[in-house]
């Protein structure tokens, strides 16, 4: 009788390699009825793909120096849609914001306008040693209903990053009928230290980004 892998079996060897070999941490979503809203990801609507309420709390965390109406209007540009723009213009656009911060105007508490940049990842992270403690949040979200516009979506996992601890910046893993390959394995097949590993994925995943940010 033939060996058989499901894709369950895939996701969940997937999450467990991301978990033990490089520190993310698991939050499946999953719920039978995807209308249903309690699936601990805290959306309000099911078409969203980000989880407002780490990206705002992360990205205070990232810039204290910033009022929170400042964190609110940069992350309202992040997260508007873009679905008249062409996707690559729009990935394009989000990918620029993830990289080099949202340039916004706000008032300060004397009422003056000053200028100012959000970040809603800290680069550092990826350029520090192997050992010293992340500043960025791993998570590989999985099960999380997606809805479009005419149906459901449920990628098996997206991979999220948020700052300190805490646009997203995910990176959808799809299954494939076939034997996972170790997370821990260059695509050329040698083998890497977990660390430098973690670092290529979290990159990867930055690259990613916007393809899920901004809707075609």
């Amino acid at each position: 009788m033939p060996n058989f892998i499901s894709e369950d079996d895939i996701e969940q060897a997937v999450l467990q390699k991301l978990h033990q070999q490089h520190g993310f941490q698991l939050f499946n979503c999953y719920t039978v009825d995807p209308n249903d809203l309690n699936d601990r990801s805290h959306r309000t609507d099911k078409h969203d793909v980000i989880l407002l309420d780490r990206l705002k709390a992360a990205a205070l965390r990232l810039n204290p120096g910033l009022p929170e109406h400042a964190i609110d209007k940069a992350l309202a540009i992040l997260t508007d849609s873009r679905s008249v723009m062409s996707p690559i213009a729009a990935n394009r656009a989000v990918d620029g914001l993830i990289r080099d911060g949202i340039s916004i105007e706000y008032e300060n508490e004397r009422g003056r306008t000053e200028h100012g940049r959000v970040r809603v990842i800290d680069f550092n992270d990826f350029n520090s040693a192997e050992n010293a403690p992340q500043t960025n949040e791993y998570l590989a979200v999985s099960q999380l209903w997606i809805k479009g516009k005419q149906t459901y979506r449920r990628p098996p996992t997206i991979n999220a990053i948020f700052p300190n601890s805490s646009t997203p910046t995910p990176s959808a893993s799809s299954p494939t009928p076939s034997k996972p390959r170790s997370a821990a394995s260059s695509p050329s097949g040698n083998t890497s230290s977990p660390g430098s590993a973690l670092k290529m994925r979290k990159k990867r995943s930055i690259e990613t980004a916007s393809n899920h940010l901004a809707p075609a």
